[in-house]
């Protein structure tokens, strides 16, 4: 049987390095976001299949191979209506 530090001892590490991975991660899109990097690829195939159907257009097989949660369709969806197709918007 292990001793109770050497667990507390590697979750505490574990724990480290996710808090780092996720603060890459955000760093990373936040940096995109504000640099504006062009759309590309998927989120330009996305972006098509959002601005160009209705909301129950999106309940339908998305173009291009698509495949996104309905939520977060609908949500862009009303962002794109609303403040238009920009890049920080999309």
């Amino acid at each position: 049987m292990r001793p109770a530090f050497i667990t507390a001892r590697c979750w505490r590490a574990w724990r480290f390095w996710l808090i780092v991975a996720i603060t890459a991660g955000m760093a990373w899109r936040l940096t995109d976001y504000f640099l504006r990097f062009p759309v590309w690829d998927d989120e330009a195939s996305l972006g098509l299949n959002i601005v160009h159907r209705g909301y129950m257009g999106l309940m339908r097989p998305l173009s291009n191979a698509q495949v996104c949660p309905i939520g977060f369709l609908w949500i862009s969806k009303f962002f794109i209506q609303h403040f238009g197709t920009d890049v920080w918007v999309l």
